[in-house]
């Protein structure tokens, strides 16, 4: 992990859906000191918010479906523009 610099917090936005059950979700993580590890292959959403947030308990995402990934750029954006901040 990179050490950001004092005075410096990034927040991560993580996008995941869920084919068989319809759910699409961002999961927002905040005020992190470190910008986290990221391998381009780690493509299971639970192990990623994990490794970052340890003390996170994913149980009633897990319980909701079992098939959960992250979203392509693409579903990202369709995302966003029915869900408006």
């Amino acid at each position: 992990m990179t050490k950001l610099s004092e005075g410096v917090e990034i927040d991560i936005q993580v996008y995941m859906t869920s084919e068989s059950s319809g759910i699409d979700i961002k999961i927002g993580l905040k005020g992190f000191p470190v910008v986290p590890e990221f391998n381009e292959n780690q493509l299971d959403p639970m192990s990623f918010i994990k490794s970052i947030q340890k003390s996170m308990d994913t149980s009633k995402l897990e319980a909701l479906a079992t098939d959960w990934r992250m979203m392509t750029r693409a579903e990202i954006k369709e995302y966003k523009d029915a869900n408006p901040d």
